[in-house]
């Protein structure tokens, strides 16, 4: 959890600094979630290129109980099931490392499977070339990278919003 002191003396402007951060928290904690969605689009896309870009228009900032959420994991279930899978590299529930099935298909416009080495998008056919993965799909852990930089206290940006016109000393 990111916590932000301030030291306050006086009962006057305990009032005060309380009414104060309660207006401005409310206003710009929608800037702090919006900052953690991107960092969990920019990870969970920066190494799938190309993708569809559907994973990552999945992971939102949203209104719930209490404040805002990141990445709702019942509307990413739906939406996009294989975002766990992508995220830890195993199944949800799971701890066995998820390994993709045989199947059929084809890079690009209608390349052969190349372990990877052609970059581009593989398209299920069930008439194209045969593709018998052996090892797990790799982790990316874009919630981990989010996690990291809260826990980290990266949001210097943040808190200098939001102590931005105390109208009194803090330290």
């Amino acid at each position: 959890m990111y916590t932000i002191k301030i030291k306050v003396t006086g009962f006057k402007n305990v009032k005060k600094t309380i009414k104060f951060v309660t207006k401005r928290v409310s206003k710009n904690i929608p800037l702090i979630a919006r900052e953690v969605r991107d960092i969990m689009r920019l990870k969970a896309v920066g190494a799938r290129s190309p993708g569809t870009g559907k994973l990552a228009n999945a992971i939102r900032k949203e209104v719930i109980k209490g404040g805002w959420g990141v990445g709702n994991m019942d509307r990413m279930t739906k939406s996009v099931p294989y975002w766990y899978v992508v995220d830890k590299g195993m199944l949800f529930g799971t701890n066995i490392p998820y390994v993709p099935p045989t199947t059929r298909g084809f890079f690009g416009t209608a390349g052969a499977p190349a372990s990877g080495a052609s970059g581009e998008r593989f398209t299920h056919d069930g008439s194209g070339f045969l593709l018998s993965p052996k090892k797990p799909i790799s982790p990316l852990n874009y919630t981990n990278a989010a996690f990291i930089h809260i826990a980290s206290g990266n949001f210097a940006k943040a808190k200098q919003i939001l102590l931005k016109g105390l109208p009194f000393k803090n330290t």
